[in-house]
């Protein structure tokens, strides 16, 4: 038997799915300290961003989003395939990165490649950070 399904509607399935999959209303995030080597001072990391489950940022993180600045090729003294691989992160951030690889992997079984673009603006939607790419699908 085939079904024909619309666009739409499989988009409101997807949305559907991913609020039963993530309760964003115990969803926290911060921006994680960094230490500033000239100050020696401890600051939160404008570029980067952790979201967990509950209180614990610690115990169960869920992403981990990426700015474009987080990425800065300059910075990094390695080899040239480590700065390619900075500058590719860079042309493709904000970026996420899904902790547990599973999700992806149930998310992929369920839609295919249909759930990416619609988490994407379900992320910024729900979280207020746009997201470009993410690790394992487009990065």
């Amino acid at each position: 038997m085939k079904y024909i399904i619309t666009e739409s509607k499989l988009e409101e399935i997807i949305v559907n799915y991913l609020n039963k999959m993530y309760d964003v209303n115990n969803i926290n995030s911060k921006h994680p300290l960094e230490n500033d080597e000239e100050t020696d001072n401890w600051e939160e990391d404008p570029n980067r961003r952790y979201f967990y489950k509950g209180d614990d940022e610690y115990d169960d993180r869920i992403f981990l989003w990426y700015d474009k600045e987080y990425w800065d090729a300059d910075k990094i003294n390695a080899t040239d395939t480590v700065t390619n691989t900075v500058k590719n992160y860079y042309e493709k951030s904000p970026t996420l990165d899904f902790e547990n690889i599973n999700d992806l992997t149930i998310l992929n079984g369920y839609f295919g490649d249909a759930w990416v673009p619609v988490f994407k603006k379900w992320f910024e939607d729900n979280f207020g950070v746009a997201v470009k790419s993410i690790f394992d699908v487009d990065v």
